[in-house]
């Protein structure tokens, strides 16, 4: 380096500046050329919190145009999975094999942006497998041909970013993309909580001053006249007062109704032997505020609005995918396959928030500095009762590394705490005020201390949230806070890196907390009414998709004989594979060398062969419209019935039979 030297006895100014010039100028090349010698020779991460990456920079090109003719074919089911895409990770090589999946929208999905309902194309959501991976599950998004998304492999998780996403991309670097796996994320970079600190010894505020807050707000609720509320509807009727004349009482007749209605739905909606109902889905309604818009915007958006959306509803789809693996493969003491669907997307952008911020601007969080918990509340002002849960996402750095907030469910309405899935818009005290909110409701944040928060971290973020929703408070006592080296449970209080075996499943006292506020939502009849404040509703849909571990074989599915090994011994099925049985081959898929499994239909014995006709083995007995159907030996189910004569008198002469079914004469 050059050394600042001036002439003996003589001091010259220009000398000196034109010096240190000189020597700064050389200093700064050689730290800038060590770095990137550093960088390109040890492969570390410029990114703060990941060890190592490998970078990616196949032809996207190529992927678009697949992408594009896949979208003009006119018959797009001839390849089930149209798009390949080869990735390099270390001396691995992954082969994704996509197709289009935006099963995390309801099919009713309804989107609005600034206010305003739009028709939004989905189709460049994917999910997927890797070739030659076994139960292995790839999903993302596929925007100008390149794939933004996430790879489980058995144990392992893969993450693939744009790199954009990042300040790196100032750098302009000669890649598109990066590919890391959860052992890759330095977690000790990440000084995150899931809550506010009430004090300097405390790692959550839900232990402190904000979870007394937050409990004594809901146990003001005030109790009002019974409400009818059909989820869903978007409408409600309220009573009068008690003493007023029962036709100036519209409630009473809806009430009436509800009850004479109640046979009938029951008959709709099958209940277990535990009384449960068979609804799993819970619908989300999900924001993002103008804060996150703009960050996604400069970035991964690249200063385009559509674009902007769409990587926006890629964040969406990629957190309830996620989510969802966790929350369909637990067991919560008997009730399996809880899922969440996305009913409604709304997404503000920066033009939605006037100068002076008003209640009635349509934007609900335009407020510019707001802490954590005032936060929630403005999500919280709004009516959300058409939906389970309602969330907002946002690009806020909340003090002290707070990720998110969210209101948690109580098992016990003779509690009167309100709150959690379910729950409706309805009146509380706030001092002397009377004040409406909606308290099925959480939020999230993506940035932490002026970083971007790794997705691994956001989506078990939101899975935590959501389990506040469901009922489960931060785990304890110590047996379920183990730590190393298994690591912490989903509902520890402080975030965990995601990489340790416990790290995505919920513990023993978290199961119980949850499974406690679901069988008393399960057990309310669905879409019935709420009547009273202090009842719990449930507002659970039946699933839109399969899922492998209901013992329904349903599209997609070989068998389905149960969730695990012990449920299929008990059903007398060794034909199939569970959906958990510790091996590589799919759930849901016959053993190999067998003919079937007793769950595709009664005729196929526990030895998984087809009955033979030999065995006169009779499956469906006579009607007085139909004939005694025995199994033929050559498929697992029973045979269709064959028809008694058209016009053959049934029903003590009173109806008679048409193709097999009664009529009236």
């Amino acid at each position: 380096l050059t050394q600042l030297r001036l002439p003996p006895n003589h001091f010259c100014l220009s000398c000196f500046f034109k010096c240190f010039i000189t020597m700064l100028t050389n200093v700064l090349t050689f730290v800038v050329f060590h770095l990137c010698l550093a960088l390109s020779v040890s492969g570390q991460s410029p990114l703060k919190f990941l060890r190592r990456f490998e970078k990616l920079d196949y032809d996207s090109s190529s992927v678009s145009s697949a992408h594009a003719r896949f979208k003009r074919s006119i018959d797009s089911r001839s390849d089930p999975f149209p798009i390949t895409i080869s990735l390099k990770y270390l001396d691995k090589t992954f082969k994704l094999k996509l197709k289009p999946d935006s099963s995390s929208f309801s099919s009713s999905h309804d989107f609005d942006e600034n206010g305003k309902k739009k028709n939004v194309d989905l189709s460049f959501l994917f999910d997927g497998q890797v070739e030659g991976e076994s139960n292995s599950y790839v999903y993302g998004s596929l925007i100008d041909g390149v794939f933004d998304g996430h790879i489980h492999i058995k144990d392992n998780v893969y993450h693939v970013e744009k790199i954009v996403k990042y300040d790196v991309n100032q750098l302009k670097p000669a890649y598109h993309s990066i590919i890391y796996s959860d052992d890759d994320i330095k977690f000790e970079k990440l000084r995150v909580k899931r809550h506010v600190d009430s004090s300097a010894s405390s790692s959550c505020g839900l232990h402190g001053r904000v979870r007394r807050t937050m409990q004594r707000f809901q146990r003001s609720a005030v109790v009002e006249e019974p409400q009818l509320f059909t989820y869903g509807s978007g409408h409600q009727w309220t009573g009068a007062s008690r003493n007023a004349d029962e036709a100036m009482q519209p409630w009473r007749k809806y009430v009436e109704k509800v009850h004479r209605d109640d046979e009938e739905l029951s008959d709709r909606w099958k209940r277990s032997a535990d009384g449960l109902y068979d609804v799993r889905t819970c619908t989300l309604y999900m924001q993002a505020d103008q804060k996150l818009w703009e960050f996604v915007y400069n970035h991964e958006g690249q200063r385009n609005s559509e674009r902007t959306r769409n990587e926006i509803l890629s964040l969406f789809n990629s957190h309830i995918k996620a989510v969802n693996t966790i929350y369909e493969g637990t067991n919560f003491n008997g009730i399996k396959g809880i899922n969440f669907v996305v009913q409604r997307t709304t997404i503000f952008d920066n033009n939605t928030c006037p100068s002076i911020v008003t209640p009635d601007s349509g934007n609900p969080f335009c407020e510019e500095n707001v802490d954590v918990s005032n936060f929630l509340n403005l999500n919280s002002i709004k009516n959300h009762s058409d939906f389970c849960l309602a969330y907002a996402l946002t690009y806020r750095d909340f003090v002290g590394g707070t990720l998110g907030l969210a209101w948690v469910a109580s098992p016990q309405p003779s509690e009167h705490t309100s709150g959690g899935i379910c729950e409706i818009y309805k009146p509380y005290s706030e001092g002397s005020r009377r004040v409406r909110r909606s308290l099925n409701t959480g939020i999230i944040t993506l940035v932490n201390y002026h970083n971007r928060v790794p997705p691994k971290v956001s989506q078990l973020t939101l899975a935590h949230e959501i389990g506040h929703n469901f009922g489960s408070p931060h785990d304890y006592p110590p047996f379920c806070q183990p730590g190393l080296p298994d690591g912490n449970y989903i509902m520890f209080a402080s975030a965990t890196s995601g990489d340790k075996v416990n790290n995505n499943k919920f513990s023993i006292c978290s199961v119980n907390n949850i499974s406690s506020v679901l069988h008393e939502v399960l057990r309310q009849n669905p879409n019935m009414p709420r009547l009273g404040s202090s009842a719990k509703r449930n507002c659970f849909k039946r699933r839109e998709t399969s899922f492998c571990g209901n013992a329904l074989v349903e599209d997609g599915e070989e068998c389905d004989c149960g969730f695990n090994q012990q449920e299929c011994r008990q059903r007398g099925d060794s034909c199939c594979y569970p959906r958990t049985h510790g091996g590589e081959a799919k759930g849901c898929t016959r053993v190999e060398g067998v003919q079937c499994s007793p769950s595709e239909g009664v005729c196929c014995n526990k030895s998984c062969q087809f009955i033979t006709s030999s065995a006169h083995f009779l499956c469906r007995q006579a009607t007085e419209c139909s004939t005694d159907q025995y199994c033929k030996g050559n498929q697992p189910g029973c045979p269709l019935p064959d028809a008694k004569p058209n016009g053959t008198r049934c029903q003590d002469n009173t109806k008679v039979c048409n193709r097999g079914v009664m009529q009236f004469l």
